[in-house]
C-alpha cells in the first residue's frame, strides 16, 4: 500500500523556531535556527528512522504569503495575531530551498492556507486507495481523519485517529466542524457561540446530530441562557464554521505521482548544507578506524554501557534535567555482510498534558527500527567496539535532540544516513 505524508510545512517552521536556540551563519550573521530545525525534522521523516511511517510520496505543504478566502468571509480571521519575527522571516525562503534540496517537493497555493491544501491532498491521495499520514500538531487536521487518514504528531511521538478525535472533541471527525463553530477558535479570532465550550457543543452536537439540525431546534432548549445564546448568534456560528472548514478542492498543480519520496544523501542537500554552514548534517569524509570507550575501554556489559553513556551526554553542556530520564546505547552489527543500526535505550510513559511521568524505565531495543531484545542484541553486538566518528554523530544527535525537545524527559531514537552509508542511531 503506498502511503502519502503530507508535512505541515508552516507549522513545522514555526515549532522549530520556538524550540531551537537561536543560531546564525556565522559568515553574515544570517538566522538560520529555524532551517536548522526544519532540515532535522524532514529529514527523520525521509531516512527511514521513523519506520511507523514509511511514505512511498512526500510533500511539504506552505502557508503563501498574504490574505486568502477566509478574509473574505471575515475580515478579522487571524487578526489577533502579531507579525511574524524578523528573524523568522528571512528563514522562509531558506526552508523552501532545504525542501527543494531534499527532492522534497514544497507546495502552495495562492489564496488558500497550508490546510486546505493539505486536506485537498489527503481526499485525492485517498481516493486513489492510498493511505495519508499528516504530520502536524494542528487540532484543525483532526476534521481530515477518516479510514485512510491519520496524523502524527511528531512532537508527542503519537497517531491522532477516529478514537483520539473523539477523546479531544468529543464527537467523530466528520462532525469536529460543528462542534469547533459553536465553541469558536481563539487562536484563529474565530468567534462561536458565546458561553458554550467544547464539552457543551460536543454533547449539543451529539443530541442533534449536526449544527443546522441544532440551531433550528433551538427554542426547544431548556437551559435558558444557552437557547438564548443559539438564538441570538445562529450565523455568528454559521460564519464560524465556513471558517474552520478546510477546503478539499484547491487546485492543485504538483500530481502525487511526482511526489515519490527521494533518496537519501542528495548532493543537492550536501551543498545547502554547506551553504548554510550546517556541518553536523552531512559529512563527505568517512569513518575513523578508532574505537574509543570510556577509559578508552568498550563497556562490558548492559549496565555498564548506560552509565557510560548517561555521562557522555551530560558531558555534553549543563544538563536540562537534574537527572537524565533516557540514556542510549548505540551499536551496528553486522549480518550477512550488511550493516544493521542497533538502538538500545531507556524508556518512560509520560502524560503528555501534565508532565507526570506514569511508569518506571524499562528497557528498549530496535534493530532496523523493529522491537528486539536487548540483552540478546548486546551480547551480539558486544564485539563490535564503537568507532570515534560513530560516537561523535552520537553526541551530536543527542545534543540537537535535548536542545530540541528540552520538556520531553525522553528523546527518541533518531536516525541519519550520511552519504557513505553509516546509520547512526541514538
Amino acid at each position: 500500500m503506498n502511503t502519502l505524508l503530507l508535512v505541515d510545512g508552516s507549522a513545522f517552521i514555526h515549532r522549530a523556531y520556538h524550540a531551537l536556540p537561536k543560531m546564525t551563519r556565522k559568515s553574515d550573521g544570517q538566522p538560520t535556527g529555524a532551517v536548522y530545525g526544519f532540515c532535522n525534522l524532514l529529514m527523520k521523516f525521509l531516512d527511514g528512522s521513523r519506520p511507523e511511517i514509511s511514505p512511498t510520496h512526500c510533500a511539504v505543504v506552505f502557508d503563501p504569503p498574504g490574505r486568502n478566502f477566509r478574509h473574505k468571509i471575515d475580515p478579522n480571521y487571524k487578526a489577533n495575531r502579531g507579525p511574524r519575527p524578523s528573524d523568522l522571516t528571512s528563514q522562509m525562503d531558506l526552508m523552501r530551498e532545504a525542501t527543494a534540496a531534499l527532492g522534497v517537493h514544497g507546495v502552495e497555493v495562492q489564496g488558500f492556507e497550508a490546510d486546505d491544501l493539505i486536506a485537498t491532498y489527503a481526499r485525492l491521495a485517498a481516493d486513489a486507495g492510498m493511505d495519508v499520514i499528516i504530520a502536524t500538531g494542528d487540532k484543525d487536521m483532526m476534521q481530515l481523519v477518516n479510514g485512510h487518514v491519520a496524523i502524527f504528531d511528531p512532537f508527542a511521538s503519537k497517531f491522532v485517529r477516529r478514537d483520539e478525535v473523539i477523546l479531544k472533541f468529543g464527537v467523530p471527525p466528520e462532525k469536529v466542524v460543528d462542534v469547533q463553530a459553536l465553541a469558536g477558535d481563539s487562536t484563529d479570532n474565530v468567534p462561536g457561540v458565546p458561553g458554550i465550550g467544547i464539552k457543551t457543543a460536543a454533547r449539543l452536537i451529539e443530541e442533534y446530530g449536526d449544527l443546522e439540525t441544532l440551531l433550528a431546534s433551538a427554542g426547544e432548549i431548556r437551559q435558558r441562557k444557552c437557547r438564548e445564546s443559539l438564538v441570538g448568534f445562529a450565523e455568528q456560528a454559521r460564519k464560524a464554521k465556513l471558517l474552520v472548514s478546510l477546503d478539499a478542492n484547491v487546485p492543485a498543480a504538483v500530481e502525487i505521482d511526482a511526489m515519490t519520496v527521494p533518496q537519501p544523501g542528495r548532493e543537492d542537500f550536501v551543498r545547502f548544507c554547506t551553504l548554510m554552514e550546517f556541518s553536523d548534517l552531512f559529512r563527505d569524509e568517512g569513518p575513523s578506524d578508532t574505537a574509543i570507550g570510556r577509559d578508552g575501554d568498550t563497556p562490558t556489559d548492559l549496565n555498564e554501557a548506560f552509565t557510560w553513556w548517561r555521562d557522555a551526554l551530560a558531558g555534553l553542556k549543563p544538563p536540562i534535567h537534574s537527572e537524565p530520564h533516557c540514556g542510549f546505547f548505540q551499536r551496528r552489527m553486522v549480518r550477512g555482510g550488511v550493516w544493521v543500526p542497533v538502538a538500545i535505550w531507556l524508556e518512560q510513559d509520560i502524560d503528555a498534558d501534565t508532565g507526570e511521568l506514569l511508569s518506571d524505565e524499562r528497557l528498549v531495543c530496535a534493530v532496523g527500527g523493529k522491537e528486539a531484545d536487548a540483552d540478546a542484541e548486546w551480547t551480539h553486538c558486544a564485539g563490535n567496539p564503537i568507532t570515534e566518528e560513530e560516537y561523535r554523530y552520537l553526541v551530536a544527535r543527542a545534543e540537537w535532540a535535548r536542545d530540541f525537545a528540552p520538556n520531553e524527559p525522553a528523546a527518541q531514537p533518531y536516525r541519519k544516513i550520511d552519504p557513505l552509508g553509516i546509520e547512526p542511531v541514538f
